[in-house]
C-alpha cells in the first residue's frame, strides 16, 4: 500500500564509535531505515546507544541537516574528516532522475547475457540442484500469505 507522504518521519541519524566520535550520518523516511543492516555500506553500532537520531517535519530539513553534519566532520574518502560517508549527502538516491534512469537505460540496451551465464543461472536456480524442497503445506500456506498480502494492498486493510 502506498504511505502517505504525511505520515512519514523525517531526519538525520548518526552511527558513534564506542569513543563517542561519528562514523557515518544519514537521513531517514522512516525509522526502520535507521536500524536495517541490510541498507547500509557500514556496520549498525550493536550498541543502540550509540545511534543519535534527529526528526524534521519536511524531507528538505533532513537533507539539509545530512549535509550539515557531512560537511561538518568531513568524509574519510576524500581526505576531509572522520566520516565513512562516501557522498556529500542530499542526493536521496533511492529516486534517480529521470536522466539517471535514461543512462542506465542506454547502457543495459543491446546487451544481452552469454548462454554459459544463463546456464550457470539455470543450475542455480533448480531445487533439484541446491536439495531444497518445499512441502506442499508449506506452498500452500505461502500461497494464502501471498493473496492476504496483495488483498491488503489492493483494499488497505
Amino acid at each position: 500500500m502506498p504511505v502517505n507522504q504525511a505520515q512519514l518521519q523525517f531526519g538525520t541519524y548518526v552511527y558513534l564509535r564506542e569513543d563517542g566520535t561519528p562514523y557515518y550520518v544519514g537521513k531517514f523516511s522512516y525509522r526502520g531505515r535507521v536500524f536495517a543492516k541490510r541498507r547500509h555500506r557500514v556496520p549498525v553500532p550493536k550498541d543502540l546507544s550509540l545511534i543519535i537520531i534527529q526528526e524534521f517535519p519536511c524531507e528538505a530539513d533532513a537533507f539539509a541537516a545530512e549535509i550539515f553534519l557531512i560537511r561538518y566532520y568531513g568524509r574519510k574518502d576524500n581526505g576531509t574528516g572522520i566520516l565513512r560517508n562516501r557522498t556529500n549527502g542530499g542526493e536521496g538516491s533511492s529516486n534517480p532522475s529521470k536522466e539517471t534512469r535514461a543512462k542506465l537505460r542506454a547502457a543495459s540496451l543491446g546487451h544481452s547475457v552469454s548462454t554459459e551465464t544463463r546456464i550457470k543461472i539455470g543450475a542455480g536456480n533448480k531445487i533439484a540442484l541446491t536439495g531444497r524442497r518445499i512441502p506442499k503445506a508449506t506452498r500452500v500456506r505461502m500461497g494464502i500469505a501471498q493473496k492476504v498480502r496483495r488483498a491488503r494492498e489492493k483494499y488497505g486493510a
